[in-house]
């Protein structure tokens, strides 16, 4: 017969100390209470209203209707439409930003670096800038892809008249080696030059490009 010893017990103390216990009972309260993962650094809580860029927006959750959330801010469904580049109601597939007043022309900084999994729409939401001017500002389609680490334009950048004095006369034209799998957006990204100019430069027709393919990238 097994002695006294040999018996197993509940350590309640230690479970109450369990860092396993505590996190997991950290991220249900994170749910009860209403808090999300941040944006632009900043954790949100649902339906708490905030301004981005100059624009006042609200924070929904996956699943909201934006009818319901035109109804409830006292706005039209057109509106709130046009105001988050959207083109017919439905259900939210993401927790996000929705604003209720019309989003800037530019944003409040020059550029913005690509999070992973994020889209230009995402983009345009987080920085409340309209989403045909950012497509604008950085000559893309729209139905062209951006990557992790891309670096996007948010407002229209300009030269400074002493800058333009100051370049040399007789700049030297530099060129550069097509690599595998590089095509003009990537290349127009490495060197801050626009996919119009590239096209000029090299008299390109097409977007296209040779692997090993000497092509001008400044002048």
């Amino acid at each position: 017969m097994a002695g006294v010893n040999d018996v197993p017990f509940f350590d309640v103390a230690r479970y109450k100390n369990d860092p396993e216990e505590k996190a997991f009972k950290e991220i249900v309260q994170d749910k009860v209470s209403g808090n999300f993962p941040p944006v632009n650094n900043i954790s949100y809580t649902s339906k708490q209203k905030t301004e981005i860029n100059g624009s006042k927006a609200i924070y929904e959750t996956k699943g909201r209707s934006l009818l319901a959330i035109a109804t409830e801010n006292d706005i039209s469904l057109h509106r709130l439409l046009e105001n988050n580049d959207l083109e017919k109601d439905g259900l939210l597939e993401q927790d996000q930003l929705i604003f209720l007043e019309k989003k800037s022309k530019e944003g409040d900084k020059d550029f913005y670096i690509v999070q992973k999994n994020e889209t230009l729409y995402d983009v345009a939401q987080k920085n409340g800038i309209r989403l045909s001017n950012l497509y604008a500002y950085n000559n893309l389609r729209v139905d062209e892809k951006i990557y992790s680490g891309s670096k996007l334009k948010l407002r229209e950048l300009k030269i400074q008249p002493s800058l333009v004095k100051d370049q040399p006369v007789n700049a030297q034209i530099k060129t550069y080696e097509v690599q595998s799998r590089e095509g003009l957006y990537a290349i127009s990204k490495k060197y801050g030059v626009t996919i119009a100019q590239l096209k000029e430069w090299n008299n390109l027709t097409e977007d296209n490009l040779k692997v090993g393919q000497q092509i001008i990238v400044s002048k």
